[in-house]
């Protein structure tokens, strides 16, 4: 596996204090691979639905702008102005984005999480795999929509 695109993660967290908002903190994340796949599905009533879904590995290695990993327990008991990690939840209220690529753009008062996936391709982070601890290519996977 080619490992050679770039994503960028926005972890979502709530403000400290009211009115609690989501703010979102930017990481550039490169040496990832992902692809997109369509998958069938069945209701409970019978009728067929086909969905997409985003594969991301994200390698142990990868290059995350010098931050580390952290698991979501960890990173939530950090200090809210803590920027040396970054973290995979999958938070349904407010969940995780990844942009598959490499991206500039802020979340804030004059950019919203509805305009960046209106101007790239981005997921929702839906489903999260550690195997960062693999004797054989230790990475992160990613399931996103």
């Amino acid at each position: 596996m080619i490992n050679s695109f770039a994503v960028t993660l926005y972890n979502c967290r709530l403000s400290a204090n009211p009115p609690y908002k989501p703010i979102y903190r930017r990481t550039v994340i490169k040496g990832c691979h992902w692809e997109n796949s369509t998958y069938r599905d069945t209701g409970s009533n019978g009728q067929v639905f086909f969905n997409k879904a985003t594969t991301i590995i994200i390698p142990k290695d990868a290059d995350a702008e010098g931050r580390k990993y952290a698991d979501p327990r960890e990173y939530a008991n950090l200090p809210a102005d803590d920027e040396s990690r970054w973290t995979l939840n999958i938070d349904q209220a407010n969940p995780d984005i990844i942009v598959l690529s490499e991206c500039d753009k802020e979340i804030g008062e004059g950019y919203s999480i509805t305009q960046l996936k209106k101007d790239f391709t981005a997921v929702d982070v839906k489903a999260v795999s550690d195997a960062t601890q693999s004797a054989v290519q230790p990475h992160i996977e990613v399931t996103g929509v």
